[in-house]
């Protein structure tokens, strides 16, 4: 039982700007704003879970001898933001980040179809890959606050330099995408490090004691 995590990129949205009038270039605190939508799950039973283990990027937990891959989740996680701000002259202020942290739906959770619907074995290898669809989405709501403080100290740390250059909106972006950048990859290791600790042999065992008929 594996879990796989693909990232998506997704394009950039930028709001529009406010028509330039002439007057001192404003500065306030910009609001960040971070939403986590919750993605539908799709469970699906295939003759070969281990064929949906080969995407680019994947890693999976070394077997032991004799041991076969039954249930495998497979997520693409996505970190999306857009910028609302205003435009004066020789000037450019941030209002509003809004980040999503989002997977793309449905998650899927891949099972053996060897075993039958509502078996015994098949309801135990799902219930340990649900388990990973929680570790997944638990991840994703903790590192919310996380996401927020990191975009909301990057703009502060930019903002003033950004204020008074013709390049303050590039200087901007590039600070948000950088905080953006390093929290994701604070989160997926830390989502890694917790589906890690689910996939040992212990733990294949215990799923394999609670059912006589593998």
């Amino acid at each position: 039982m594996q879990a796989v995590a693909r990232f998506a990129l997704l394009p950039l949205f930028l709001a529009g700007t406010i028509p330039a009038v002439a007057q001192p270039c404003p500065l306030a605190e910009t609001e960040v704003v971070v939403t986590t939508p919750a993605a539908a799950v799709e469970v699906i039973p295939v003759p070969s879970v281990k064929d949906y283990a080969h995407f680019p990027g994947t890693k999976v937990a070394s077997m032991a001898p004799g041991w076969v891959i039954n249930g495998l989740t497979v997520v693409t996680p996505s970190v999306g933001y857009r910028m609302q701000g205003w435009r004066l002259p020789g000037c450019y202020g941030l209002g509003r980040v809004e980040i999503t942290l989002a997977y793309a739906s449905p998650m899927r959770v891949y099972v053996s179809d060897k075993y039958r619907e509502g078996s015994c074995a098949a309801e135990a290898i799902e219930a340990h890959e649900m388990q990973h669809v929680e570790i997944y989405r638990r991840g994703q709501e903790a590192f919310a606050p996380h996401f927020k403080e990191k975009v909301a100290s990057a703009v502060r740390e930019a903002a003033m330099t950004a204020a008074r250059s013709p390049n303050g909106e590039a200087i901007l972006k590039a600070a948000v995408e950088d905080a953006l950048d390093e929290a994701r990859g604070e989160m997926m290791r830390r989502i890694g490090a917790a589906n890690a600790r689910m996939d040992t042999v212990e733990n294949y065992k215990l799923t394999q004691a609670q059912c006589d008929r593998w």
